[in-house]
């Protein structure tokens, strides 16, 4: 195949120009009088509204601040990168506290201290705390009224709003399920149970 002449002006061949400074080339249609388009939003800004990339032309990034901070809030918001690092966060500790096990550095927590902490981390509790409410309960669920000592662990468990984060009572775990599955709401209880009444029999 013969080589296109640079002077060629189909629409698939586009002349380039040498860029000053990093050797690359860029795009007449790029580059122009201290400006660059933003392949986002196509907008010509000044070299000033682009964050320093070495890898690009003129050492500065293709995209504009703007439209990098409005995609970056974007996911903030969608929760994508919030639980990716908590993931990858979670898996670090994971295997670093599988690395010191192994080579007898860590010592296994005992459980009154691990259910003190995880009572202060989730719900900021203490055992006292918790004790409070089984006798304020009478260690029963506030729900189904089933006692406590049947049920696993022999404890109730704590629920809480998981909007607001406020511990709302103790409950046996069949009755915390049933809550969180139907996402704490009233109207998908009260349509569960009209469900009920009319085809439960039977």
């Amino acid at each position: 195949m013969p080589k296109r002449h640079k002077d060629d002006p189909s629409p698939s061949y586009q002349r380039k120009q040498s860029v000053p400074g990093d050797g690359r080339y860029a795009t007449e249609s790029v580059i122009n009088d201290g400006q660059r388009i933003c392949n986002q939003c196509k907008e010509w800004k000044s070299f000033d509204c682009y964050a320093k990339n070495k890898q690009c032309v003129m050492g500065i990034n293709a995209t504009c601040r703007d439209c990098v901070n409005e995609k970056a809030r974007a996911r903030y918001a969608a929760k994508d990168i919030l639980s990716r690092r908590k993931q990858q966060k979670s898996n670090y500790d994971k295997e670093r506290r599988g690395k010191l096990r192994a080579e007898g550095k860590l010592k296994p927590l005992d459980p009154d201290t691990a259910r003190m902490q995880m009572l202060r981390r989730n719900y900021g509790m203490t055992p006292d705390d918790y004790d409070a409410m089984v006798a304020e309960q009478s260690n029963q669920c506030l729900i189904c009224s089933v006692n406590g000592e049947s049920e696993r662990n022999h404890r109730l468990v704590i629920d809480h709003c998981h909007a607001s984060g406020k511990v709302r009572g103790l409950l046996c775990n069949k009755c915390n399920l049933l809550l969180g599955h139907a996402d704490d709401t009233i109207d998908r209880l009260e349509r569960a149970i009209l469900y009920l009444k009319q085809r439960g029999e039977g």
